[in-house]
């Protein structure tokens, strides 16, 4: 990947982040468990490494 590609893929990157922030912080602290469960099978049906098991590639 060129260096512009780095760059926007970064950009793209921590935008996303952010709004799923905003988005999460705006759900009862309560209800969290259930986004993270939702997320985990989610996960898993795509047969994508968990962040922080070490299989991560990027």
């Amino acid at each position: 990947m060129t260096e512009t590609g780095r760059r926007t893929v970064g950009e793209v990157t921590e935008r996303r982040r952010g709004e799923l922030a905003r988005i999460v912080g705006a759900m009862p602290v309560g209800r969290w468990h259930h986004l993270i469960e939702a997320l985990r099978t989610f996960t898993g049906a795509g047969c994508e490494p968990i962040v922080g098991s070490g299989r991560a590639v990027w």
